[in-house]
């Protein structure tokens, strides 16, 4: 089925998901599928994006991909539900750190690990341009 958005539209809206996750990921704190999705209308998304909408979790999922390719870890397992926030990994989560080659036997402890290796990638990054300045 082909899409009624541009494929530069798609890029845009993929840049503005992640770069509100990365500013998430800087300031070390967990967002849910909700938020991230009015942040990114807020932010002027080329693309409507709500957090049960299939396009909405492709891009995630390139996201994710691609941070994980580039050895950032996956930026998404900052994204929860709201009743989540708190538990751990969304059930969609679990699946995709498989796919990626993690290790799920214990689906919270490799979300944890995850979620350290993101921090430790945003926010030395972000405490290395502060020394620059």
């Amino acid at each position: 089925m082909a899409s009624k958005y541009s494929e530069d539209e798609h890029r845009a809206t993929v840049s503005m998901l992640r770069n509100i996750l990365v500013h998430q990921a800087r300031e070390g704190r967990l967002i849910t599928y909700g938020e991230l999705c009015r942040r990114a209308q807020s932010a002027g998304a080329p693309i409507p994006v709500e957090p049960f909408q299939d396009q909405f979790h492709q891009m995630l999922y390139e996201i994710s991909a691609s941070e994980d390719s580039a050895g950032r870890g996956i930026l998404t397992a900052l994204v929860v539900g709201e009743e989540e926030r708190l538990i751990g990994p969304g059930k969609n989560f679990v699946p995709l750190m498989a796919e990626l080659g993690r290790d799920v036997r214990n689906p919270q402890h490799a979300w944890i690990h995850e979620l350290m290796k993101v921090a430790r990638v945003w926010v030395c990054q972000m405490d290395e341009s502060k020394l620059r300045s």
